[in-house]
Parts: C-alpha cells; structure tokens; sequence
C-alpha cells in the first residue's frame, strides 16, 4: 500500500466513505480518489467503499503512515 492510498482510506473513514468529500478535503480531483480506491481493491481484495472492509484497511494504513 502506498503512502497516498492509505492517506485516502484515513480521508474515506473521516468522510463517511464519501468519495467526493474525500477529493475536497485531499485536495484532488473526484477521479483520483476513484483510482486510488479502485487500486486498493485491487492489491489488498478489500473495498474501501464497504464499511467492514473499510475496518480491516484502517490499520494497515495506519502502520504505512506510523512506519515514515
């Protein structure tokens, strides 16, 4: 996982897994924030749009952001 897609899983949990609200408060445009949601679903297998995969994902960004 790379430091901006965990930064886009905090931003979806504090968004309410609002993809626009998420792009606003990135500061990036709504497509970008698609990307990276669909590149999470493809490494991890889990959908940041889906609140108990969005759980599980929540950790393991918060150990990309601790680990730098």
């Amino acid at each position: 996982m790379t430091l901006r897609q965990a930064e886009t899983i905090i931003s979806l949990a504090r968004n309410n897994m609002n993809a626009r609200a998420t792009a606003r408060t990135m500061f990036v445009h709504h497509q970008t924030v698609l990307y990276n949601i669909k590149m999470i679903r493809r490494n991890t297998g889990l959908n940041p749009l889906d609140f108990y995969d969005l759980q599980k994902l929540l950790p393991m960004a918060e150990e990309v952001l601790n680990h730098d």
